[in-house]
């Protein structure tokens, strides 16, 4: 029983060694977008007390379309009751998203036009296009190409928010930008 705690001891302190040789990156390296993390583990048997520090460190790439602190998290444009026109409070987010889909060629997006349940099928229909393609005429003057985007209408069919208010009809006026 002796000889399997000695083994023990002699495989965790070269694991400790071989995890001090581990290579760690300069600091100021981190680049934005980066999250690092370190584990230390210890252990114990038949009150003999083991140590060994494990700091693995591990640099995951967080794409900022899906960190919540990042203003590409919020994808909706706000209307007012019968317009189409693009708030100046929506500006800064709107440059977000053209510098993140010029930096990713890959992605493309579709920008959907709604409306409350107030007027008929055929004038939302009309008024959410026009919210859509009021969103992406922005983002084409951020320097966007129009062939990565795509204007949809669902008019009143898709409310965000259930209710006959002012309070649900201003969380359905928007325009939301999808990724694909």
């Amino acid at each position: 029983m002796q000889f399997s705690v000695r083994t023990l001891v002699a495989v965790l302190a070269t694991a400790g060694i071989l995890a001090g040789c581990s290579s760690v990156p300069v600091d100021g390296a981190k680049t934005a977008g980066t999250t690092t993390t370190a584990a230390s583990t210890s252990g114990s048997q038949n009150g003999q007390g083991v140590t060994v520090d494990n700091s693995a460190v591990k640099t995951v790439e967080v794409d900022p379309l899906n960190d919540p602190k990042s203003p590409l998290a919020q994808r909706s444009v706000y209307f007012a009751l019968d317009s189409y026109s693009v708030a100046p409070q929506y500006d800064q987010m709107l440059s977000a998203h053209a510098n993140y889909l010029m930096s990713h060629q890959n992605r493309n997006i579709v920008v959907e036009g709604n409306t409350d349940e107030r007027g008929s099928s055929e004038y939302n229909l009309a008024l959410g296009q026009k919210r859509s393609e009021a969103v992406i005429s922005k983002l084409k003057l951020l320097g966007v190409p129009a062939t990565r985007m795509e204007a949809v209408s669902f008019g009143k069919e898709k409310p965000l928010a259930k209710g006959s208010n002012e309070e649900a009809w201003a969380k359905n006026r928007r325009a939301d930008i999808r990724y694909r």
